[in-house]
């Protein structure tokens, strides 16, 4: 992704932030606070239409889980509309099966990326009925990349070259990640205050997982030869996260 696009991405990633704040600053009902934490098992999907368009015996997706988890905010500004963010450290990735030349079976790959997410996130809800109300949400999210890794299951097959200079798993994806979040569920009041939040939440990237920019060193004659890590014309790698929350959350009620 050219440093254009990804300024028109954080442009557009702005510009829904602000719709989302001044339409509950624009709101006069205010409910008061919640806090609570939340952890959420989750598969995740890193989609290149070059690696979908390969025949499966060559490059195969496998499904692929991980885990997050965090602390959760917000404030309600009525009953039925709230404000909510989260801080999030979580893992996702993708495995897939690949047949590099001169093997005689496939090879197992993990790549695994860990982020930080911080969501921006409106939230609709029904008025609470007895024990139970169901809630609907979205908004922006920005993530940081705090550290990525990859390998594989068969130690014959040893991408490093003596004379390649490789760069780090994490610096071949890029360090903020910009998506959109959406989710839907229902709260389980087990106190006046204290409720049981599950819910099914989704993510998709709006900018490029993998840093097309990436390069590396290879040693031709005596001499360093830079070369751009991935192919030319490689298509954008969205990511596709979806995962079940299961959290608590207080409600701090004015009296």
């Amino acid at each position: 992704m050219s440093i254009f696009d990804q300024k028109l991405s954080m442009r557009k990633l702005l510009a829904i932030s602000g719709l989302c704040l001044l339409l509950a600053h624009s709101l006069p009902a205010q409910k008061g606070w919640k806090a609570g934490f939340t952890v959420s098992p989750l598969n995740s999907w890193m989609l290149n239409q070059s690696d979908l368009d390969t025949v499966e015996s060559v490059f195969k997706y496998q499904s692929t889980w991980g885990m997050q988890g965090g602390l959760v905010g917000g404030y309600n500004l009525s009953q039925r509309l709230g404000v909510w963010t989260n801080i999030l450290y979580g893992v996702q990735g993708q495995r897939y099966t690949t047949m590099p030349n001169g093997l005689d079976r496939e090879v197992k790959n993990n790549t695994s990326l860990y982020y930080i997410k911080v969501p921006l996130l409106i939230r609709f809800s029904t008025k609470p009925v007895r024990k139970f109300l169901w809630s609907i949400y979205a908004g922006p999210q920005f993530s940081y990349l705090t550290k990525a890794k990859f390998f594989n299951d068969d130690y014959r097959f040893l991408p490093d070259n003596p004379s390649v200079k490789y760069p780090d798993t994490r610096d071949l994806y890029n360090e903020f990640h910009y998506s959109m979040v959406g989710g839907i569920g229902s709260d389980i009041r087990l106190t006046r205050e204290l409720y049981l939040n599950l819910n099914v939440r989704v993510e998709y990237s709006l900018n490029d997982t993998e840093k097309k920019s990436a390069q590396y060193y290879e040693k031709e004659l005596n001499r360093l030869i830079v070369k751009n890590y991935y192919p030319n014309k490689r298509p954008i790698t969205r990511t596709f996260v979806y995962g079940l929350n299961v959290g608590f959350t207080y409600h701090f009620l004015k009296r």
